[in-house]
């Protein structure tokens, strides 16, 4: 993006937040939200086109760098585990092996759901509890299953990248055994500040 592009990009969210509302519900709907959060700004749309204003390219480039980047130590990053849509070469697969099993349809959907779970599928020996206590199929079924779920082609496909920058400082991730006592050490969030104070939307002249 050059300098140009950048300034027109800023100048165009400028216009966005300093737009005049349409109706007396949105101008309704503005001031109950900051009465309601109790941080009483009224003046924010103002405020975040001042911000917007004194933003150059290089600080976007930074923020990028700093939080964004693969290869930055400091980089946000969350883990998500998703249940990726199948190929049409996993649901043939999958298909030959439901026909293979001859179940019965409830048994064919857990099965199916077991299969497209990384989580079961990488934990042979959870996986083979499931079968035999939860739905109760014989050993050979049970082989024919497990023997599947180590073949790639009938999982889910999922979209990756080649390579990704590495970060400098590898952070460890934290590895939490006793949910409660993680939470008990959590630090509370501090609760709503008003912008301004009170006092100075009082208007005691007068009238």
């Amino acid at each position: 993006m050059s300098d140009t592009e950048f300034e027109g990009h800023k100048r165009s969210l400028i216009v966005k937040r300093l737009e005049k509302v349409k109706n007396l519900d949105q101008e309704s709907s503005r001031h109950w939200t900051q009465i309601a959060s109790e941080y009483y700004t009224f003046e924010l749309a103002q405020q975040d086109a001042e911000h917007i204003k004194k933003l150059t390219k290089a600080n976007m480039v930074e923020f990028y760098r700093t939080f964004v980047k693969p290869g930055s130590a400091t980089r946000a990053k969350v883990s998500v585990h998703l249940v990726a849509q199948s190929s049409a070469e996993s649901d043939e697969k999958m298909t030959e092996l439901l026909q293979k099993l001859s179940l019965d349809k409830t048994a064919e959907t857990k099965v199916k759901a077991a299969l497209l779970r990384p989580e079961m599928r990488n934990d042979t020996e959870n996986l083979k509890l499931y079968l035999q206590s939860e739905l109760q199929l014989p050993e050979e079924k049970v082989s024919t299953v497990i023997a599947a779920a180590h073949d790639p082609k009938t999982g889910p496909k999922v979209n990756g990248v080649k390579e990704e920058d590495k970060a400098s400082v590898e952070s460890k991730p934290q590895i939490i055994t006793d949910v409660r006592a993680h939470r008990a050490r959590l630090q509370a969030t501090s609760g709503a500040q008003a912008g301004k104070d009170l006092s100075e939307y009082l208007d005691l002249d007068a009238k």
